[in-house]
């Protein structure tokens, strides 16, 4: 256990990271449950979450938008 967190999964993060890349706080949401991040080719990758019972479409402040079905976590480039 690492800090309360398995090897695996800290792993599993880790190697997301190295994949999608750094953060993109300059991007924001109509949902408060997402993140965007921008790997070194400036490509972005987009999360959004829905704790909801019914599906979500997320607008992203770039224009893209994402449908999110209930109680998932759903992926865009």
């Amino acid at each position: 256990m690492e800090f309360g967190e398995t090897r695996t999964r800290t792993l599993y993060w880790l190697l997301s990271l190295k994949e999608m890349g750094s953060p993109e706080f300059s991007v924001t949401a109509d949902t408060p449950l997402y993140a965007v991040f921008k790997d070194k080719n400036g490509a972005r990758t987009y999360l959004a979450y829905n704790a909801r019972t019914a599906p979500i479409h997320v607008t992203f402040s770039t224009g893209t938008s994402l449908d999110v079905p209930p109680h998932s976590l759903a992926r865009t480039h």
